[in-house]
């Protein structure tokens, strides 16, 4: 199950573990589109991938303008487990 963010329907790929720290390993993420094409916050080369994992996308989304992301049409392999996330 997708939700919808600025009328798009955005999905989360968990692409493996960051570094790790004295409270844990951080997870990394990246938002899809429905092309299967990565979100990534204006300005920056990198995907978006969160180092505060899901409370963070969600703080994210929930504030999000059109103008704070864009779309890089990376290829994306679906070998990385697809999730939706629930705000």
């Amino acid at each position: 199950m997708c939700f919808s963010v600025n009328q798009q329907n955005i999905q989360f790929a968990y692409i493996g573990d960051g570094f790790k720290s004295l409270t844990g390993t951080y997870r990394k993420y990246v938002a899809l589109n429905d092309k299967k094409e990565i979100l990534a916050l204006k300005g920056k080369s990198q995907p978006f991938t969160p180092r505060g994992g899901i409370s963070e996308i969600r703080e994210f989304l929930k504030t999000a303008q059109p103008e704070d992301y864009h779309f890089i049409a990376y290829p994306f392999s679906c070998k990385y487990s697809l999730f939706s996330l629930q705000l």
